[in-house]
C-alpha cells in the first residue's frame, strides 16, 4: 500500500492499494504519482483530487524496479540488479 499525506496538516490523503508486491520506490510528476515494486510491477497513478487517485496503467518491467519521474509524459524504471534501464512514455 501506498499513503499520501498532506504537507500542511500531516493527515493521510489517501491509501493506494493496488500493489501485489511491497511498494518500493515512488515518483512524482504534477498530477502523476508512480510507484515501483518488489514484483516488478510499475503502477502509473493520476491524482484527481485531495483524497483520491486511479490506477491508469501497470507496467512489467520485471524485477524489484526503482522508478524516476521524467519531463512531460516520461517515466524511467530500473532494476536493482541490473543495468537495463527502461524509458516510458505512457499515453
Amino acid at each position: 500500500m501506498v499513503r499520501t499525506f498532506s504537507v500542511s496538516s500531516g493527515q493521510p490523503t489517501r491509501e493506494l492499494q493496488e500493489n501485489t508486491g511491497m511498494a518500493f520506490s515512488l515518483a512524482l510528476s504534477g498530477l502523476m504519482l508512480t510507484n515501483g515494486s518488489y514484483d516488478g510491477k510499475v503502477k502509473l497513478w493520476a491524482i484527481a483530487d485531495e483524497a483520491s487517485a486511479e490506477c491508469v496503467a501497470t507496467l512489467e518491467h520485471g524485477q524489484l524496479v526503482f522508478v524516476r519521474s521524467g519531463r512531460g509524459s516520461r517515466l524511467a524504471s530500473k532494476g536493482i540488479r541490473s543495468t537495463k534501464m527502461i524509458v516510458w512514455r505512457p499515453k
